[in-house]
């Protein structure tokens, strides 16, 4: 895996998070072809995947100190259980933190413009508004939706469950039309989402148990 560019957050927080951007196996994690193919016969690059797989790292494997250019050993760990749905359904993608990860590879690879709505919280917008350029042109292009933003150190304080409260009109109408729900980031947040989410269900006679069945409500939490 060669870093071709990256991006850092939170120096003023004393809190560093780093976004390693376009990381390329020699071309075979892009579409693929003949070059693609003959490179994973003999054993090298990675196979195709899906957003919301997860990437191994061989040790050592410094990710802070990768520069553009670097490469490390890496390879895919398949993670069907983290897909967004099939059909024109909507998608409602929950993060905050680094878990907005995997959220914007389901936005980056939404090219039929499924409406996908997300909420992300961090700390403040000026420090680790994580992929916010990317957000922008998404908004711009239409694979994504509507952007909800909540922080915590600003003067209107909240945190992404309080949108999730202000908008429940919004989000009964799209579980209504048979929306999935996708959470993604550390377990205080998934526990305040979930909770959140059962308020706002209970309108409609439902859980978010009874979505998770479904297979209308995953969650990533760590």
């Amino acid at each position: 895996l060669t870093l071709l560019d990256r991006e850092d957050y939170g120096a003023e927080l004393k809190s560093a998070a780093v976004v390693l951007r376009r990381v390329s196996g020699d071309g075979v994690i892009s579409a693929g072809g003949v070059a693609g193919i003959w490179q994973r016969l003999r054993g090298r690059g990675l196979p195709r995947f899906h957003p919301g797989d997860l990437i191994g790292i061989v040790v050592p494997g410094a990710l802070f100190a990768l520069q553009a250019g670097d490469s490390i050993q890496g390879f895919v760990k398949p993670n069907p259980d983290l897909r967004p749905g099939h059909g024109r359904s909507p998608s409602i993608l929950i993060g905050a933190g680094t878990g907005i990860g995997p959220l914007t590879g389901f936005v980056r690879h939404n090219r039929q413009r499924h409406p996908m709505h997300l909420y992300f919280g961090a700390r403040e917008p000026q420090s680790d508004f994580l992929c916010q350029t990317q957000l922008q042109g998404w908004l711009g292009d239409g694979r994504l939706t509507r952007l909800t933003t909540a922080f915590l150190r600003v003067a209107a304080r909240a945190q992404v469950q309080d949108k999730m409260r202000e908008d429940q009109v919004a989000l009964c109408s799209l579980i209504a039309k048979g929306a999935q729900i996708i959470v993604c980031g550390g377990r205080d947040m998934g526990r305040g989402v979930a909770a959140a989410t059962d308020e706002i269900l209970a309108q409609i006679g439902l859980m978010a148990a009874i979505l998770r069945t479904m297979g209308r409500y995953l969650a990533a939490v760590y």
